[in-house]
């Protein structure tokens, strides 16, 4: 099973989310702070697959969280949503997708397949 962390300041949107993983068969814990993501990384060591963050976040940003995680505790694909794209985010290192928000979720989980699959992994 396919684990991913949803990182959203509005829970609400990151609990929505990791409800329609789970029924989709993803291992999918939902979080309201880049600090949750930290805690998450920590506690599941090594079994990240996917990190969904969004980026703009009040205490601590998604691009700031990207680049707080060490090599090695990097899930295979880190992804962010936003409501302001901005081309900015394609060029973060490390950042495999922007997704603009409102979601399709079923492209959503499809483009991450993609990546995972590209990836080997």
């Amino acid at each position: 099973m396919r684990e991913i962390i949803i990182c959203d300041d509005e829970l609400d949107v990151a609990v929505e989310l990791a409800e329609w993983f789970g029924r989709n068969k993803w291992g999918a814990v939902a979080v309201d702070s880049a600090e949750g993501v930290r805690r998450c990384i920590l506690e599941r060591k090594k079994s990240i697959d996917v990190i969904l963050t969004d980026v703009m976040m009040p205490r601590e940003d998604g691009v700031s969280l990207l680049c707080s995680i060490s090599a090695s505790d990097m899930p295979h694909v880190f992804c962010f949503m936003t409501g302001v794209y901005d081309s900015i985010f394609v060029r973060v290192p490390n950042c495999d997708v922007v997704f603009r928000k409102p979601l399709s979720l079923m492209q959503v989980e499809g483009a991450i397949k993609r990546i995972l699959s590209d990836k080997g992994v």
